[in-house]
């Protein structure tokens, strides 16, 4: 048996009980709270996890040290308060956190590099970011997305419902593709595809069991991620391809997607 504090990326013994798929890393037991994961391009030995019970971000190596961590909560330099995403690219990590109402940047390393102010009252929800390297926003209770620049200047409004303008009620999942993003409505159940302009270019409904975690295109197709199941979407077909108890996130690794568990990484059973 692993000591409840140890930090491994080794193989793991047992199956998870929602695939039967064995576990391709397995993580630190000391904590079961983790709700996201991100690899980094040019780092790929290195995992960073959010922590969200003791609002810290961790980066684990592949030969089973803790590098480095960040947060923790408080005021001070590092504080966070209710840090509720993670973000990979450009050579850097970004974090979401609610509570100060901010967008961090660290370096690989997490050191701090920059902090941007989102506007007053934004409360954000989740975020992701395009190849114009805009974020976007969700805000919780509120409808549509904010586009916003590294200042932190606020670009667009999309999906506000305002001046006619189609209306996105209930943001909660983003994924970036080559010329938009996908967004996911939990209120509509809809798959929206926007383009970088910040039309809504399609709506389509999913009949999807359980509130969505998370998705990631994958070639022409999307992976979708529920309390229930793993699902894959093409064109108009919905399938079913995994039940699902334990995953909460999809986690891109090179060219693979893996779910994040409670205790690993574990490969899923895509379809060729």
């Amino acid at each position: 048996m692993r000591p409840a504090a140890a930090w491994v990326w080794l193989l793991a013994a047992g199956l998870t009980p929602a695939s039967g798929q064995q576990a391709t890393f397995s993580l630190p037991l000391a904590s079961r709270s983790y709700s996201a994961a991100v690899t980094l391009p040019g780092w790929p030995s290195a995992l960073y996890l959010l922590d969200m019970d003791r609002s810290e971000i961790v980066l684990i190596d592949s030969a089973g040290a803790l590098q480095a961590r960040y947060g923790g909560w408080g005021s001070g330099a590092q504080g966070l308060d209710y840090p509720v995403a993670l973000l990979a690219g450009e050579n850097s990590i970004w974090i979401l956190d609610q509570g100060t109402q901010r967008i961090l940047r660290l370096d690989p390393r997490l050191n701090e590099v920059a902090t941007l102010l989102l506007p007053e009252g934004s409360f954000p929800l989740a975020f992701a970011r395009d190849r114009q390297q805009r974020f976007w926003v969700a805000r919780d209770s509120e409808p549509g997305l904010q586009l916003i620049d590294d200042a932190g200047l606020l670009l667009q409004a999309v999906g506000d419902g305002k001046a006619g303008t189609a209306i996105i009620q209930r943001p909660t999942r983003m994924a970036p593709l080559s010329d938009g993003m996908l967004v996911w409505d939990a209120l509509s159940l809809e798959l929206l595809r926007i383009n970088l302009s910040g039309h809504i270019e399609s709506r389509q409904p999913l009949n999807i069991e359980g509130e969505l975690l998370d998705m990631a295109p994958r070639g022409g197709a999307v992976l979708l991620l529920t309390q229930n199941a793993l699902w894959r979407l093409e064109g108009p077909a919905l399938r079913r391809i995994a039940k699902n108890d334990v995953w909460v996130a999809l986690v891109r690794r090179g060219d693979q997607i893996l779910a994040l568990g409670t205790d690993g990484l574990y490969a899923l059973p895509l379809d060729p």
